[in-house]
């Protein structure tokens, strides 16, 4: 991976793709360990993560 051959530490970037994004995420917004959760997306699914 570039990541690793630039020496970035393993664990410290992590890609997840899926065809089910909202089970994913759904998931991840309930798990009260998530304090940030980046994303690459349109306004409207922003929004969505905001509400």
């Amino acid at each position: 991976m570039a990541l690793t051959e630039a020496g970035m530490p393993d664990n410290v970037v992590n890609i997840v793709t899926t065809s089910s994004a909202s089970a994913v995420v759904g998931a991840w917004l309930a798990d009260s360990r998530v304090r940030k959760l980046p994303f690459t997306g349109s306004t409207p699914v922003g929004r969505t993560l905001l509400r």
